[in-house]
């Protein structure tokens, strides 16, 4: 059994989200809100929500700029800080007005770099995170983001384990595919 968010299909039994789904809610939430300039922030070892950002992205034909993508090695907060300081250096960072950060503790890291710059959240950009961690309600700027269905999934991984141990070798491969919600809050 494997829970991952890898869009990789191995013989086993795999549960993941739905990363093209839950890049299609942040972006529409964004562009309903008005936003046509969406940068993204990540590292390289999150390159399924880059790939569903950069598809989603021409779904919507709306542009992608290579300088307002801003990935590197670094992880969480130290990543996103790092990321959203060179956004803000680039010549045209005032044009970028919503970034999507490829998990929540990138979002902090940037929602503090854009503190430090003067940059106000939402007010001058937006910002949207996934995974939804519970870190979020003690935020003085609560995060949007994507939530994954954990009672499901945790129960859907409790019946194919069960499945598997039942019918052995007899066992049907499942690759499920679940689908996530988007939690709106202060940060767009």
């Amino acid at each position: 059994m494997l829970i991952s968010e890898n869009d990789v299909r191995l013989p086993v039994d795999t549960i993941c989200i739905d990363e093209k789904a839950a890049m299609r809610l942040v972006i529409d939430h964004l562009t309903l809100q008005g936003h046509k300039e969406i940068g993204y922030i990540g590292e390289y070892s999150s390159d399924v929500r880059y790939r569903a950002y950069l598809e989603v992205m021409r779904e919507r034909a709306l542009p992608v700029r290579d300088n307002h993508v801003k990935r590197g090695k670094e992880r969480f907060e130290l990543g996103g800080y790092l990321r959203a300081k060179e956004l803000i250096q680039e010549p045209d960072a005032s044009k970028v007005t919503a970034v999507v950060a490829c998990y929540d503790q990138v979002a902090l890291g940037a929602l503090n770099a854009f503190l430090e710059a003067g940059v106000q959240v939402p007010t001058d950009i937006s910002v949207v995170g996934f995974d939804n961690i519970i870190l979020n309600d003690y935020l003085p700027i609560q995060l949007t983001s994507i939530s994954s269905p954990t009672e499901q999934l945790s129960s859907l991984a409790v019946k194919l384990l069960m499945a598997n141990i039942k019918e052995g070798e007899n066992h049907v491969v499942q690759n499920v595919s679940l689908l996530p919600r988007l939690i709106v809050r202060d940060s767009t």
